[in-house]
């Protein structure tokens, strides 16, 4: 990938937001004519603390659920766009997509909204047919954890369970 391609896409991440990283990389693999797989692991995600993807305050969870949610309304549009062109492109764009919807829904939990705000976001997330996940599970998220907590994430009673037990169980540990 060389800068003049990056340029010529248009792609830019979206300042303000976090979590841009799977749209962005999902729309230049779109746009690219050709890649090639090169065998050599030379990417590493670090986490420190403090970092980002560390912060457990729920103004931070929220913010990033709802930046995430924003990317799974983007990947609805680059489904429609793209998911036709290759019988293997719309699957994979369905778990990314799944992936975002499944960790939306946890951070919403773990933050201080409503479940009535919950439940407006499951009913924004079903109209990118992103909720209920259906692609979810895969080599990425497999065995029995991840399975339990989609079960559980796709179903209204076990949902409803999950978050008032969940901050029944935060104001016990308080």
């Amino acid at each position: 990938c060389n800068l003049e391609f990056l340029r010529s896409t248009g792609v830019r991440f979206d300042t303000g937001r976090s979590i841009e990283d799977p749209f962005f990389t999902t729309m230049i693999f779109l746009k690219a004519g050709r890649m090639a797989n090169f065998p050599v692991d030379a990417h590493r995600y670090l986490q420190v603390p403090g970092s980002v993807m560390k912060s457990s305050s729920p103004e931070h969870l929220l913010k990033t659920a709802e930046d995430m949610r924003f990317i799974v309304h983007q990947f609805e549009d680059l489904i429609e766009e793209f998911g036709a062109k290759s019988p293997t492109i719309e699957p994979r764009l369905r778990a990314k997509q799944d992936n975002l919807v499944f960790f939306v829904i946890l951070r919403l939990i773990r933050s201080n909204v409503s479940y009535t705000y919950l439940k407006e976001v499951i009913a924004d997330l079903r109209k990118t047919r992103g909720y209920p996940m259906k692609k979810f599970m895969g080599l990425e998220n497999s065995g029995f954890v991840y399975g339990s907590l989609t079960f559980v994430l796709n179903h209204r009673i076990t949902l409803f369970l999950s978050f008032y037990g969940y901050r029944m169980f935060r104001k016990l540990k308080r």
